[in-house]
C-alpha cells in the first residue's frame, strides 16, 4: 500500500505543468546593504528582485541568492534594469526548463540523445535527464529533444 501511494505521488508529481516556481525565503546576509537587483514586474502585481542571467524565446531567466528560475514572458509586463538597460548576450545562455519549475542556465557541454543534457555553469556540471525536462534552449533556440523509452523484453 505504501508503494502504491509513493507511485501515485510520484505520477501526480510529474504531470504538473509549468509555472513559475517561487523563490526559497532566502535573506541577503546583510540585510541592511543595497542588493543590486533588476526589478521584474508581473502583470498580477508581484515584482520580483534578483538578476536577469538569460533570456528564450518563452522565458526571462533570473537568479537570486545563486537559485534560478524561468519566469514566462506573457507573464512579466516590465523590466527595471538595475544597470539602466540590459546585459548584453542574454539570449545566448543555454536554458533548461524542468518540468517542476526548476531551471539551470549556462552552456550545454554534451548530451546524450533521448536521454540526457550536461550543462556546465561555472565549475559546475549538472546532468539533467530528459525526461524530467520540459523546455531546452540553446544559443537562444529551442532545442527539439526525446525521452528514450527503453524495451522491456517479454
Amino acid at each position: 500500500m505504501k508503494r502504491l501511494i509513493f507511485v501515485s505521488l510520484l505520477l501526480a508529481a510529474a504531470t504538473v505543468s509549468v509555472a513559475f516556481k517561487p523563490f526559497p525565503d532566502s535573506k541577503s546576509v546583510c540585510p541592511r546593504c543595497p542588493q543590486p537587483f533588476d526589478v521584474v514586474k508581473m502583470f498580477d502585481g508581484n515584482d520580483l528582485g534578483g538578476r536577469v542571467i538569460a533570456e528564450t524565446p518563452l522565458h526571462w531567466v533570473l537568479m537570486r541568492f545563486h537559485v534560478i528560475r524561468a519566469i514566462e514572458k506573457n507573464k512579466v509586463s516590465t523590466i527595471k534594469w538595475e544597470k539602466g538597460t540590459p546585459t548584453p548576450g542574454l539570449d545566448r545562455v543555454d536554458v533548461i526548463v524542468l518540468k517542476n519549475g526548476v531551471t539551470f542556465a549556462g552552456k550545454i557541454v554534451h548530451t546524450d540523445p533521448g536521454r540526457y543534457f550536461q550543462l556546465r555553469r561555472g565549475k559546475y556540471v549538472y546532468t539533467v535527464w530528459n525526461k524530467l525536462i520540459e523546455h531546452v534552449f540553446q544559443n537562444g533556440a529551442r532545442v527539439n529533444f526525446t525521452v528514450h523509452k527503453p524495451k522491456i523484453p517479454g
